[in-house]
């Protein structure tokens, strides 16, 4: 009850300092401006990844977008460069600010820009204001092994686990109805390999483990999970420079336009606003999922670890850390 307490207070104290600091910028219609911006000179994108993609770099593909940007936008350059969390953080502690930030769960980001634009999902809101976008998203999935059955009432003997640094594999999997008598976690890079080769048959991984049995030619069963995602790219606002609002602006909504979006697929990624198509059924299922549950883009680091620890409690039968769970995500 106290660690609930500690989160509730510290989720409330981030709205209201959110909301403090956000407020004070505000980028109207009059911004979205699809003409040719008038800014000219560099603009800073950092691209931070937080979970694992499908294939490719999402750096890549930003840094191709904006080359496509900047001949539409003569005079207008961007400089994309991979941050981590870590490396982020550092750097703004400097006093360090790239204009605009792509980022996942766990940053926290801080100074970015209210957005209005049509595209948004309530993640990106700080109370009805909204400071940022996805561009493209991940998805959880049960993989299970050829030949395994699961069980009726959703109880699994033992379960691999694709834990990254914040996210929520377990979360997904709990509010899907799912319950184990063990977990074992690994990280990414390792879950599928002791998946692979091991005996246990289910595991709970992302696109890029789909992407992984590909390349082994390996049959299972693919259930995408549509409880609850985090695995959201998202996309802010932060510069500092008032000369160059617009044309990060207009950035922004080239990037979640459907001619870019499109394109995404190429990354074995997910559009959060068209269905894409997919040579197989089961990208589409993944790409047209609706989920139901979510955290705020902006929610802290200590909750997201609570998060992680309330799910792994959850999942073997801990109905008093599943309701704390629930509580923090909407």
């Amino acid at each position: 009850m106290k660690i609930l307490k500690i989160i509730t207070g510290v989720l409330t104290g981030v709205i209201l300092a959110f909301t403090f600091f956000f407020g004070r910028h505000k980028i109207g219609n009059d911004y979205l401006d699809k003409t040719a911006s008038a800014y000219q000179g560099v603009i800073s994108v950092w691209q931070i990844d937080t979970f694992e993609g499908g294939t490719g770099s999402r750096r890549v593909f930003l840094m191709n977008t904006a080359s496509n940007f900047e001949k539409q936008n003569k005079g207008t350059l961007f400089m994309v460069t991979n941050f981590t969390i870590d490396g982020a953080i550092d750097a703004i502690q400097q006093g360090r600010w790239p204009d605009i930030i792509s980022y996942g769960s766990g940053l926290e980001p801080q100074g970015a820009i209210e957005l209005r634009f049509d595209k948004n999902v309530k993640y990106g809101n700080i109370g009805d204001k909204n400071y940022a976008i996805p561009w493209c998203r991940g998805t959880y999935v049960l993989i299970v092994k050829d030949g395994a059955i699961l069980p009726s009432d959703k109880t699994l003997n033992e379960i691999i686990v694709s834990q990254g640094e914040y996210t929520q594999p377990l979360t997904a999997l709990y509010l899907s109805g799912y319950s184990a008598k063990k977990v074992t976690k690994y990280a990414p890079q390792d879950a599928f390999s002791y998946f692979y080769n091991g005996k246990v048959q289910c595991m709970i991984g992302t696109q890029r483990d789909v992407v992984r049995l590909s390349y082994k030619n390996a049959n299972a069963t693919i259930i995408p999970l549509d409880s609850y995602n985090d695995l959201y790219q998202y996309i802010s606002v932060t510069t500092k420079d008032s000369q160059k609002i617009t044309a990060c602006i207009n950035f922004v909504n080239y990037l979640t336009s459907e001619g870019v979006q499109n394109r995404v697929k190429n990354l074995n990624l997910f559009s959060p606003y068209i269905s894409l198509q997919y040579d197989s059924e089961e990208w589409n299922s993944m790409q047209n999922l609706t989920f139901s549950k979510g955290v705020s883009a902006f929610v802290d680091r200590l909750t997201l670890k609570e998060m992680q620890r309330l799910s792994t409690l959850a999942i073997l039968g801990d109905s008093v850390a599943g309701n704390k769970l629930k509580n923090i995500v909407f």
